[in-house]
């Protein structure tokens, strides 16, 4: 079993429509999710999505912040180097379909770790 988080912002166009319906936005981001982990591991949870509007800084833009976590398991132990390589290929196709939603993407953290009992 692996725990993923990813941690993200999003700004420039960021679309008012998703920004009034969070929770339809959060739907649209677990989906997309989802289906994009299960290109990567053989069975999904989604734990959490949570996004999280914040007002214009002083001169700045309106941005959200997003934060997923999942638990995913896989036939068998991946090793270090294996984990690092899908948490890049993760990365990218995140940006790529968080981009369609938001415009801007900044991703902050993508990690796959394996829980400590």
């Amino acid at each position: 079993m692996y725990v993923i988080r990813i941690d993200a912002r999003c700004a420039d166009q960021v679309s008012e429509v998703l920004l009034d319906e969070l929770g339809y936005a959060e739907l649209l981001v677990e989906d997309l999710v989802s289906q994009l982990l299960l290109e990567l591991f053989e069975e999904v949870d989604i734990d959490e999505v949570t996004i999280k509007a914040h007002a214009l800084s002083e001169g700045g833009s309106p941005y959200c912040s997003i934060r997923i976590q999942a638990t995913c398991s896989f036939a068998f132990l991946l090793d270090s180097s294996a984990l690092e390589r899908k948490e890049l290929v993760l990365e990218e196709r995140i940006s790529y379909a968080l981009m369609e939603l938001f415009g801007t993407v900044d991703i902050d953290r993508v990690s796959i770790m394996v829980p400590v009992h």
